[in-house]
């Protein structure tokens, strides 16, 4: 299958206005992440245009079947690991055009693509240890100023 799916997350379904307009900014999107992905991923200037994304089965509920035809011939259909590489490097610009996440835009069979988890600069286990090490000499320090006080009491009686 050389088409890829899109759906509106429910929740926010009801709260969108999707039309004819909104049809036509997402193709102009998917037609940017097309240009944008051949010129870096092939260094090659393709210009996709609007017209090269055809949609089919839009439904009310914002889900449809769309895919991406080569601007040289009309007849020729992008494969569909080539759109999915795109959108999946333009991510960000498409929700963002649409103000919308990765929760409420879903690109079926298209994964989000994640940022790298966050490394700390010190390691968890270095803090802890600092910690208890600072809890023992607390612990070690009062234990020394009172046996000291003690035996001063001590000698002060004795």
């Amino acid at each position: 299958m050389s088409s890829a799916q899109i759906r509106l997350g429910t929740h926010f379904c009801f709260q969108y206005a999707w039309n004819e307009n909104e049809l036509y900014l997402f193709k102009a999107a998917v037609a940017y992440a097309m240009r944008q992905y051949y010129f870096t991923e092939n260094g090659q200037q393709v210009n996709f245009t609007p017209e090269n994304v055809e949609t089919c089965n839009v439904t009310e509920r914002v889900s449809f079947f769309f895919r991406v035809t080569d601007p040289k011939a009309a007849a020729s259909i992008i494969p569909k690991a080539d759109v999915e590489a795109a959108i999946r490097l333009s991510r960000g610009h498409i929700n963002s055009a649409f103000l919308l996440s990765n929760d409420t835009l879903e690109f079926v069979g298209i994964l989000s693509t994640l940022a790298p988890p966050i490394e700390p600069p010190v390691q968890v286990w270095l803090i802890v240890f600092g910690v208890v090490m600072g809890f023992v000499a607390c612990v070690g320090v009062s234990s020394h100023r009172q046996r000291v006080s003690g035996q001063e009491e001590k000698i002060k009686k004795g």
